[in-house]
């Protein structure tokens, strides 16, 4: 890919932002503010009186983050021939900034400038979407977590009842079609390329290009397969990987709960591998985690939609929405179904709250602690629990 004039002045730009900022973090001022600030959910008061200094006193670099946010990448000129040894340390650094902009967004919140809190989520937004554009599934994961930094800042500081309508469809608006489910396809196909290379860089014993330290006893294998006397194993692995990674790109069009026989199908073949598939056994096993991240991205994004628009309903009508179909217009004309099991989301109301639930504790395993989760592991939006 050719790398035109106004990217490389974006990628320049993020440079120049990214150079203030690690002269910052050697400031023995405002290191432990900086050190601070991603934990703003666990603040104590002096905690928050630190960040709050540190961000007051440098608000060009949040403007300058927020510019960079607009401006929606690249932000690398990424070498796509190297394979699995590219070099991608631009995509922590979006992470950290989308972790500053949090920050500034819940002090923001706290003393009610609601205007400042919505510029910092429009631009955490836009840095998962700029990182969703790479066709690269660590891209893609970065994606998502920067939208759980998202999801997780505005359900625990953007205040339920009294939050300006007019800001309230602006959130509802920055979050619209942020899903990337196509995106996230995509980046398997790329994924399953780079894998098919570092089979061939295997065979030209190439490992540096390979991104596939040969240690140990898969180093062992690895070499081998390096040979012409192991090269028929070689084969048999890279037709494994190709075949299931085939099937799995297949799967990862398909909304969760669709795809979720063929992953386990997947999941249990990638079990049994034979140890001469040593690549395949190195390369696979992640994968289809990552099809679970995913879905749980969608249903964040789905259940800040929705209790958003159930919130405003409750403010403009008085009372909780009977049915979601009653906020179906302020999200679109049509709720979604929650992506784990391809029924409606969970919806009670009560009197003085309601509850709204992805039920994803029925379908996988334990919830990361970084997300909102009821003590069955179902996924929750902030009002009410069980």
């Amino acid at each position: 890919k050719t790398t035109n004039s106004t990217e490389k002045d974006t990628i320049q730009f993020f440079k120049q932002c990214t150079k203030k900022i690690e002269a910052i973090e050697v400031d023995l001022k405002w290191k432990e503010a900086l050190d601070l600030a991603p934990g703003w959910d666990k603040w104590t008061e002096e905690d928050r009186a630190k960040v709050a200094e540190f961000l007051n006193a440098n608000r060009e670099l949040i403007s300058e983050i927020r510019r960079i946010a607009d401006a929606g990448g690249p932000f690398a000129d990424l070498d796509y021939s190297k394979g699995f040894s590219m070099e991608l340390s631009h995509l922590a650094k979006l992470r950290g900034y989308a972790r500053l902009l949090a920050a500034d967004s819940a002090l923001a919140s706290a003393r009610g400038d609601y205007g400042e809190m919505v510029e910092d989520l429009n631009a955490i937004m836009n840095l998962a979407n700029a990182a969703g554009e790479e066709p690269i599934l660590i891209s893609q994961l970065v994606r998502v977590a920067i939208t759980n930094i998202l999801y997780t800042n505005v359900s625990q500081t953007v205040p339920a009842g009294n939050l300006p309508p007019d800001m309230v469809r602006q959130l509802l608006q920055i979050t619209e079609g942020a899903k990337g489910r196509n995106g996230f396809a995509n980046s398997f196909s790329g994924e399953g390329l780079m894998g098919l290379e570092a089979f061939d860089s295997i065979r030209t014993g190439n490992w540096e290009h390979a991104g596939i330290a040969p240690e140990g006893i898969d180093g062992f294998f690895l070499q081998l397969y390096g040979s012409i006397l192991a090269r028929p194993f070689l084969y048999m692995d890279q037709e494994a990987y190709a075949g299931i990674m085939e099937r799995m790109t297949d799967a990862m069009e398909l909304p969760f709960y669709e795809a979720k026989p063929e992953l386990d199908r997947i999941n249990t073949e990638i079990e049994s591998l034979p140890r001469t598939r040593v690549l395949s056994s190195i390369l696979l096993p992640a994968l289809t985690r990552a099809a679970e991240a995913q879905a749980r991205h969608e249903a964040q994004l789905d259940l800040m939609r929705i209790g958003l628009a159930v919130e405003l309903y409750h403010d403009q009508i008085g009372e909780y929405p009977q049915t979601l179909e009653d906020v179906a217009p302020t999200i679109g004309g049509e709720i979604p179904l929650d992506p784990f099991t391809g029924m409606p989301f969970v919806y009670e109301p009560h009197n003085d709250r309601f509850t709204l639930y992805s039920a994803m504790g029925n379908v996988v395993g334990p919830v990361p602690s970084s997300y909102n989760a009821d003590s069955h592991g179902n996924l929750v939006w902030r009002v009410g629990s069980e």
